[in-house]
């Protein structure tokens, strides 16, 4: 309740009042930070739930992602990819995006896109996300290729009014 509603103080002094701290205690905390906009709080609190020996699942994965994005922090992006790699995390389509993501907003447009071209599951979001980076990024005629693509895999896109 405290992460949903913002009361991150609340939320950091309960987590401590706790005498056993799970996955997802830890992950709520995590999401606590980052909802509010504490990147680099929620980073760190990553780094000290590794130190309690706690192994991150998915959804620790796509809560942190956002972060590396946000600071723009390719290295540390780096190192959390690494960890899921070294963990032998089993990467869902929500994980991939959010790697994407990340690798886009650190100007790795290299990783982003071995990232997607490797990724077993692509929905909607992974597709559109693909498309938006390339336009962003000026590259017109290979967003309309990735387009055109998606479209003949069967996705179209989702519009929103």
């Amino acid at each position: 309740m405290y992460a949903v509603c913002g009361v991150i103080g609340a939320l950091r002094t309960l987590f401590d009042e706790c005498l056993e701290r799970d996955l997802v205690s830890w992950t709520t905390l995590i999401q606590g930070y980052v909802k509010m906009g504490f990147w680099t709080e929620g980073v760190k609190v990553f780094f000290e739930m590794c130190e309690a020996n706690l192994q991150a699942d998915e959804m620790t994965m796509v809560v942190v992602l956002p972060p590396c994005a946000n600071l723009g922090d390719l290295i540390l992006g780096w190192r959390i990819h690494g960890y899921m790699r070294d963990h032998n995390m089993n990467f869902d389509v929500f994980v991939d995006n959010a790697l994407v993501d990340m690798y886009f907003k650190c100007v790795d447009t290299d990783l982003a896109h071995k990232v997607f071209n490797e990724m077993p599951v692509k929905n909607v979001v992974s597709w559109n996300s693909m498309i938006s980076r390339l336009a962003q990024q000026g590259e017109f005629k290979e967003a309309l290729n990735m387009f055109r693509k998606m479209q003949s895999r069967g996705m179209n896109p989702v519009m929103s009014l």
